[in-house]
């Protein structure tokens, strides 16, 4: 199938054939419908829409584990979003300049009205003390009004520059922590697959059966570490573009959990774990859906790949004095106590440095305490256990 110009050029009929053929893991065709979109975007000259083009492009590269061409599409739309930025800041900034000169033109206009009053006033200065002492309390009324309003405006533009300053600070802050993120996590991980490329091209025809086997499994192993880790680099960017983005509702634990375990039921056969919930059906969460998916997929995850095979997860959940306390506990190697201390003493996600290992555990701490929670972890030689504590919910009907 080919993506011509017979269809309208509409970017939002592209999106949504894009998502419909990576939906059915057509991932060729839901490119082609992406690159579609991009050319939409691209010709409306739109920032917006160009962000919104690349993060479709984003989610088909990462479907098709091409990591490189995700990594130049995050790339992109941060490309854009500063651009984005600029071009608001100097609209904000052009409005701050004519709203200056409107008010300047109604100052003028007012103190115009006052020396005309005044003008009036002085030629009928021969007229009674009872109309000097009017003259006198009405001029002193309207410049104490023109001062309060000429305070107020300037407040007001005040308030406003601050407020693009504290935006532009916090973008420059979120673009060199990303930066930060991409170098100091994603660029060693992408340097190894790479390498391990090169040299099963150079060494595949000299290998052996099992050398072949093993080569392979380290392949494997570098591409899910490499997913895992672009997979929670993305999280994160989208959580720090809209810090506001905060929808709690009422969400049953046990099902929520179950659905977490199904997506990664492949991964669970393939080691031959054993996953087991001791929790009671109707326990209801009152959090954000998405970031607590978000939180349970990550601690899953790390349960799941340093489990060894044949091991056993277990999710489980306790109530007391109004919150639901959820947890999961492996049987893997355990994570030593200065690299928990250090998980937990992280505020800056961009300083993690455990080996890789804690960029998920440091985004889960994150999303828990946003919705009011706190990650506890304990470990040892027979496996690790994570635990946290949200409010608990109305009971679902």
């Amino acid at each position: 199938m080919s993506v011509g110009y017979s269809q309208p050029v509409n970017q939002r009929y592209y999106k949504l054939k894009s998502q419909e053929q990576a939906d059915q893991k057509k991932l060729k065709v839901a490119e082609q419908y992406a690159d579609s979109s991009l050319l939409v975007a691209t010709n409306s000259n739109n920032y917006d829409s160009l962000i919104d083009a690349y993060q479709l492009l984003l989610i088909v590269h990462e479907a098709k584990k091409d990591w490189q061409k995700s990594l130049s599409d995050s790339k992109m739309i941060l490309s854009y979003r500063d651009s984005s930025l600029q071009l608001k800041q100097r609209a904000a900034s052009d409005e701050l300049k004519i709203k200056q000169r409107q008010d300047n033109a109604s100052y003028a206009d007012e103190f115009s009205a006052l020396r005309t009053m005044i003008a009036v006033l002085e030629q009928d200065k021969n007229a009674s003390r009872a109309n000097m002492y009017v003259v006198l309390s009405a001029l002193s009324a309207l410049t104490f009004i023109a001062v309060i309003i000429f305070i107020r405006k300037r407040r007001h533009i005040s308030r406003l520059t601050q407020l693009i300053q504290i935006e532009s600070h916090r973008f420059q802050s979120f673009k060199g922590t990303l930066s930060d993120l991409l170098a100091s996590h994603l660029k060693a991980s992408l340097s190894t697959f790479e390498n391990l490329n090169k040299s099963l091209a150079h060494q595949l025809p000299k290998m052996s059966k099992q050398e072949s086997l093993e080569f392979l499994k380290r392949l494997q192993l570098t591409a899910s570490d490499l997913r895992f880790k672009m997979y929670n680099v993305v999280q994160w960017i989208e959580y720090q573009a809209d810090t506001n983005d905060f929808n709690p509702v009422d969400i049953e634990s046990k099902t929520l959990i179950r659905q977490i375990v199904d997506k990664a039921r492949d991964e669970i056969s393939h080691k031959s774990l054993v996953v087991d919930l001791f929790m009671p059906q109707g326990q209801v969460i009152f959090a954000d859906c998405k970031m607590i998916e978000t939180v349970l997929d990550n601690l899953l995850s790390n349960a799941i790949r340093y489990t060894s095979p044949g091991g056993t997860i277990t999710f489980f959940a306790g109530r007391k004095d109004g919150l639901i306390t959820l947890g999961i506990k492996d049987t893997g190697s355990g994570i030593s106590q200065e690299n928990i201390s250090k998980v937990l003493a992280i505020s800056d996600v961009s300083r993690v440095d455990l080996n890789g290992k804690g960029i998920g555990l440091a985004l889960t701490k994150e999303l828990i305490g946003r919705n009011g929670g706190r990650l506890y972890i304990e470990s040892s030689e027979a496996g690790s256990t994570f635990s946290f504590s949200l409010p608990e919910g109305k009971a679902l009907k």
